[in-house]
């Protein structure tokens, strides 16, 4: 059975009420998101019931609970009780930072920690955040194969220790997402390492909005196209580069035919002749319809762009 309650302002001392409906009832799927009045204290008695042996929760949604680095330590506790049962926890912003982190990367390789799907995106944990997180991933221990740390501060350090972690042959992880982070050209080059590498299991990768220039995407062309493909999806959107580069990484698609859906963006300095000649490598070369598209738009810009330099009329 499920059970919403998100947005319904609940308060700390509610959260009794809810320990109790879940070890009483059979409850699965619990969403509370959006209650940031919760915090630390209230999911301190929710950790409580989810440790009892009589909670059959398998989901459970916290995002913008503020429950802090405090907060995870409870969730922490309960998920390696070896008595929860939770499969999917979602802990996005919540302020948890590198030390909420740490409490939940020690469960997540305990063992008794069931859980597959975590998000933990939007909690400023920065680079040491994810040095907990990857120690956690290669342990052997971790079941972990979607892991969410979009928009957490992690730069180039980070990705590499990420990237260490997916090279490891523990790691289970098919779907990671590093979108919005600063991850740049460098922690490209570590994240198209891994990918690279035969012991690689991911199948998708959002390396979206990470300041990657055509340096770094160079990397990740090269890797896509090694003979080692796991790897079926790929999101550089957001990361402007050049045409050049862009036009490597659809003939590293073409040579690669496992990877089936890619985005990225081409910097607008492009003249409209490369991006027409890009939109019809993006046909060729199994392209999604939302590369096309966004590739199309591009060429309107450019287009609109020189029909306003010929038009003094223009506004």
């Amino acid at each position: 059975m499920n059970h919403d309650l998100s947005g319904e302002r609940l308060k700390c001392e509610d959260m009794v009420q809810v320990s109790d409906t879940i070890t009483n009832q059979t409850i699965t799927e619990l969403d509370l998101s959006a209650n940031p009045s919760i915090r630390a204290e209230g999911v301190r008695h929710l950790a409580i019931a989810m440790s009892s042996g009589k909670c059959s929760l398998t989901k459970l949604n916290l995002k913008y609970c503020q429950i802090g680095a405090e907060g995870a330590r409870h969730i922490a506790t309960a998920i390696q009780s070896g008595k929860c049962e939770l499969k999917l926890l979602n802990l996005n912003s919540n302020q948890i930072s590198d030390c909420g982190a740490h409490h939940i990367a020690t469960a997540i390789e305990s063992g008794n920690c069931f859980l597959t799907t975590l998000g933990l995106s939007g909690n400023q944990i920065g680079d040491g955040g994810a040095r907990h997180i990857a120690s956690a991933i290669e342990s052997g221990q971790c079941l972990l194969t979607q892991l969410y740390l979009s928009g957490n501060e992690i730069g180039e350090i980070g990705a590499r220790d990420i990237a260490t972690a997916i090279e490891s042959g523990k790691c289970k992880l098919a779907r990671l997402w590093l979108s919005d982070n600063d991850i740049g050209d460098k922690g490209a080059y570590h994240m198209a390492s891994a990918i690279a590498n035969e012991k690689c299991s991911l199948i998708y990768l959002s390396l979206k909005n990470n300041k990657i220039s055509s340096a770094g995407a160079h990397h990740i062309a090269t890797a896509v196209e090694s003979g080692y493909r796991s790897l079926t999806e790929l999101d550089l959107s957001g990361n402007l580069m050049s045409f050049w580069v862009c036009h490597s990484i659809s003939r590293a698609i073409y040579a690669n035919e496992s990877v089936r859906d890619v985005l990225i963006e081409c910097a607008v300095e492009a003249s409209s002749d490369e991006l027409h000649a890009l939109l019809s490598l993006a046909v060729n070369c199994r392209w999604t319809d939302t590369v096309k598209m966004m590739l199309c738009a591009l060429v309107e810009v450019e287009k609109l762009h020189n029909d306003t330099i010929d038009d003094p009329t223009a506004v």
